[in-house]
């Protein structure tokens, strides 16, 4: 049996993060959590390379021409959308998405979604915070998933199709154990349930390690 999985130990990946300027007391903050993630995982945060754009609209652009340079093991989109009274926040919000979506699914390379999107400022600053809230921490945990170079050299479009399935569903506030559940009562194949349950155990793993980083 042939069993595949990734790890959680960033050492030598090569990450790259572009962060929207746009909502920026935000975005700052997610980048500081994933950096800080990335470093309790063996990462440096001093080889990492981060690209800021004007919005959440440039993310998708920005994450492709990245991947396409074949510089980076993954690449992590770091932004905040609020709501208002128009609905530019729904057409800035799709097009993002979409664009991210398919950056990763065009390269191969991981592109994570980090766009928080949400309908207030009190929703977006309570998720900047650390802790097992703390989004920008989640974005990198994902992106590590398929990360691993052995994954990387092996992922094929059930373990893509996954992972953009779980990103879709936490970006309607699902959370991941809830959302990794609904994934595996769904799934089709045995194969996809084995995917799923490896993804679960390595969320696991940062959710503990977040814990005890609190109770420090």
């Amino acid at each position: 049996m042939i069993q595949i999985e990734g790890d959680l130990i960033a050492t030598d990946l090569k990450i790259a993060f572009v962060v929207s300027r746009f909502n920026e007391f935000v975005c700052e903050r997610l980048l500081e959590g994933a950096l800080d993630s990335l470093a309790r995982h063996g990462g440096n945060k001093e080889e990492v390379t981060v690209l800021r754009v004007p919005g959440a609209f440039e993310l998708p652009l920005a994450a492709k021409k990245l991947a396409i340079s074949g510089k980076f093991d993954a690449i992590v989109c770091l932004g905040a959308v609020i709501r208002g009274e128009t609905s530019h926040f729904d057409y800035v919000c799709a097009n993002a998405s979409n664009g991210i979506a398919s950056a990763s699914l065009e390269t191969g390379v991981p592109v994570s979604f980090g766009l928080l999107t949400t309908d207030t400022l009190e929703q977006a600053i309570e998720r900047q915070y650390a802790g097992v809230k703390h989004r920008g921490t989640f974005f990198w945990s994902v992106s590590k998933f398929p990360v691993n170079l052995a994954v990387r050299r092996n992922m094929n479009s059930s373990l893509k199709h996954i992972v953009l399935q779980l990103e879709n569903l936490t970006q309607q506030d699902v959370s991941i154990g809830l959302g990794l559940d609904m994934l595996e009562a769904s799934a089709k194949t045995l194969k996809d349930v084995i995917l799923i349950n490896v993804m679960r155990d390595s969320f696991n793993e940062v959710l503990m390690e977040e814990r005890q980083c609190q109770t420090q």
